[in-house]
C-alpha cells in the first residue's frame, strides 16, 4: 500500500521551466548543454511563447495538436527552423527536435520539468525502514561481484511505489535503469527527481 500520495503536474506548456538538453552538433565531443526554457503563462498563440539560453533562442508562432505535441518556429542567432516537442505522459519530461532551416540538421531536444517548490518527503516512520531496506539491497546488487541490475531494479521501483515522493528512491530508479540500459525509465526517473527536487539538474 502507497504511503505518499502522487499529486502529477498539470499537462500543460504555458507558464511552465523546464531543464533542457541537447547535443550540440557542432561540438565533436557531443558534449550535452543544459539551460533553462520558459513558456510564457498566457495563451500558446502569443507570438513568442518561449524562450531560452537567456533569451538567445526564441519559439515563436507555436501550436498544440490534439494529442498535447507543441510544435512551431525557433530563432536562435541567425539560425531558424522547426520545432516539436512531446510531453511524455507523466507530464514531468518532453522529447523533441529542432530541424535547422539553414543547413537541414536536426538536433535532439530532452526537457524535465521544474517545480516552484521542493517536493522530496522522506518516508513515513512506520515504512522508513522497509524503504530503506529496499533501496540498501538495490544499492547491493548493483555493487556485488556479480551484478544484477534488472534485480536492483526490482528492488528501486517497489521503493518509489511504497514513497514516491522520496527522491532517494528516484535515485535509485535512476541508477538501476541505467545500469540495465533501459532509457525509457532513465529519462522518466531524472524527470520525477528534477520535479521533486525544485528544478535541480537529474544526473547525466
Amino acid at each position: 500500500v502507497p504511503a505518499q500520495e502522487d499529486v502529477p503536474p498539470d499537462r500543460s506548456w504555458e507558464g511552465t521551466r523546464w531543464l533542457e538538453r541537447w547535443v550540440d552538433a557542432e561540438e565533436s565531443s557531443g558534449e550535452v548543454l543544459r539551460s533553462e526554457l520558459v513558456f510564457e503563462d498566457n495563451a500558446i498563440i502569443s507570438f513568442e511563447f518561449g524562450r531560452c539560453r537567456d533569451g538567445a533562442m526564441l519559439l515563436t508562432d507555436c501550436s498544440e495538436d490534439d494529442e498535447g505535441n507543441l510544435q512551431g518556429f525557433y530563432e536562435e542567432g541567425n539560425d531558424t527552423g522547426e520545432f516539436v516537442l512531446t510531453m511524455r505522459p507523466n507530464g514531468l519530461t518532453f522529447d523533441g527536435q529542432l530541424t535547422s532551416d539553414t543547413d537541414g540538421s536536426v538536433r535532439s531536444w530532452l526537457g524535465f520539468r521544474c517545480a516552484e517548490a521542493v517536493y522530496d518527503e522522506p518516508p513515513p516512520g512506520h515504512v522508513r525502514w522497509l524503504f530503506e531496506s529496499l533501496l540498501g539491497r538495490s544499492r547491493a546488487y548493483l555493487r556485488c561481484a556479480q551484478p544484477d541490475p534488472p534485480s536492483a531494479a526490482k528492488d528501486a521501483q517497489a521503493a518509489v511505489k511504497l514513497c514516491c515522493n522520496a527522491a532517494a528512491g528516484w535515485a535509485a530508479v535512476s541508477e538501476a535503469a541505467e545500469a540495465c540500459g533501459d532509457a525509457d525509465r532513465l529519462q522518466d526517473a531524472q524527470g520525477r527527481l528534477t520535479w521533486l527536487l525544485g528544478g535541480s539538474p537529474p544526473p547525466r
